[in-house]
């Protein structure tokens, strides 16, 4: 993770924040996933007080390691700019899964949601990534904190469809008036903009945009901007890149393993477990429900074979716990099988690029092994034999030569490589049971990857 910048390097009389972290301890007890990317509700009133400048907020329980479950959320009554009303919305910085790959992104949000008070303060934020892994979370965390918290501050948001539907309509109205265009957006202090990609690809808007843009900056005035690229590959106005690039630049990456897990149960959790009763009278209770009981067991392999799209992950998490409701209907219960016919419609497997590390962990869980055992010198029976596998799938899976693979293994040579190789080749041939162990892993490997 990229640090943040201090308070100090932005703002002479802006504080040092040091913001606490609360390890969600309940999701890894048992399952042996350790997981520490939530905050508790007082942790995070505690961090934004620090982040104002004030004295430590008192906590209101006894310090524990374990985040509470956030209350359920109604379905949210939308603005006029598409974006959710923030007394319902979901899009909450403590609502906000955060792990490795966006920690970055997420502190940095929260930073500037904490000063958009202090004029000339982390005046820009950029967040970029693929579709689908929280970047609209996070901006909409920041309209909703500020609407809550600062609402004498003027926040605008628009995605990239209602600021193009705003500025046509401007055009419009300056040929009968002669109004300024943009004044909505002109106006207000802090401006968010989502998916500017889809501006900066319109060329009748995009000189509108790079000026309103300069405008803010210059009068350091607040800006966020979501794009699926860094701003280097967004061919914007050179001047407007090298700003972009000195304020707060963060990538949103896509969720591993571990932080899928924690998607998975927390969306469960609090979005179907704690839905509304129906009545009585209802049709849903009628039918007798929709959301089955899904394990710890369960989330762990819907989290090996689901893709990264968080938005897809929230569905297919839907459709297993129906698929778990209705075979709890039927006496049954839901099988690893269920989950694989669900995820195959929902992520395609079939052209992914494996890495070696994939391979590697998936190797060092089913063979019990660390990573330091798996590429270093020990010998070992059971240690020697998953090294042999996992350079083997390395060489079938991962598009690599011997040498690459050696050097992802301690540094091992092109013969040592080619060794293990050999040795997994007669495996195949002497047990035919390691063909099918083979085929597992490699499922397993594509899944995850």
């Amino acid at each position: 993770m990229a640090p943040l910048p201090t308070a100090a390097a932005t703002s002479t009389n802006a504080p040092v924040t040091h913001m606490p972290i609360a390890h969600d301890a309940a999701a890894g007890a048992d399952s042996g996933i350790a997981i520490k990317n939530t905050l508790s509700a007082d942790d995070f009133r505690r961090m934004m007080n620090q982040m104002k400048g004030g004295a430590p907020a008192k906590s209101t329980q006894a310090a524990a390691p374990a985040s509470p479950v956030p209350a359920p959320t109604v379905p949210a009554e939308q603005n006029t700019d598409g974006a959710p009303l923030a007394a319902n919305s979901k899009f909450t910085f403590e609502n906000f899964v955060y792990g490795p790959e966006n920690s970055h992104a997420y502190r940095s949000a929260l930073k500037f949601a904490a000063l958009a008070d202090e004029r000339g303060t982390c005046t820009s934020l950029f967040i970029y990534g693929k579709s689908g892994l929280g970047k609209t979370h996070l901006l909409l965390a920041i309209k909703n904190e500020l609407a809550e918290k600062s609402p004498e501050i003027k926040v605008k948001y628009a995605n990239s469809q209602a600021y193009l539907d705003d500025l046509m309509t401007e055009f419009d109205r300056q040929k009968k008036s002669n109004a300024p265009i943009m004044q909505a957006y002109h106006g207000v202090d802090v401006l968010i903009i989502d998916d500017i990609q889809n501006i900066i690809g319109k060329r009748a808007s995009v000189d509108y945009f790079f000026q309103l843009m300069d405008e803010f900056i210059r009068n350091n005035k607040k800006v966020v901007i979501a794009a699926d690229r860094a701003p280097k590959d967004l061919s914007m106005d050179e001047r407007l890149t090298s700003r972009f690039n000195a304020g707060m630049l963060c990538l949103v990456a896509e969720p591993s393993y571990e932080m899928k897990y924690k998607i998975l149960q927390r969306y469960y959790e609090n979005t179907i477990v704690a839905a509304p009763e129906a009545g009585d009278d209802s049709l849903l209770a009628a039918y007798g429900g929709d959301g089955g009981h899904l394990t710890d067991e369960h989330f762990k392999h819907m989290a090996e074979v689901s893709g990264t799209n968080i938005r897809e992950l929230e569905s297919f998490c839907e459709r297993c716990a129906g698929e778990a409701g209705d075979r709890e209907r039927e006496g049954g219960e839901l099988t690893f099988d269920d989950i694989d016919a669900i995820a195959s419609q929902y992520f395609d497997t079939s052209a992914k690029k494996i890495n070696v590390q994939t391979v590697q962990s998936v190797i060092e869980e089913q063979y019990g092994v660390t990573h330091e055992e798996l590429i270093g010198p020990r010998r070992n029976a059971n240690i020697a034999k998953a090294r042999h596998i996992a350079i083997y799938l390395a060489i079938e899976m991962c598009e690599m030569t011997t040498t690459a693979v050696g050097a992802e293994f301690g540094n091992r040579n092109h013969s040592t490589v080619s060794t293990s190789y050999k040795k997994v080749q007669k495996m195949i041939q002497e047990d035919r049971t390691v063909t099918e162990d083979l085929k597992s892993l490699r499922d397993k490997i594509t899944l995850r990857s």
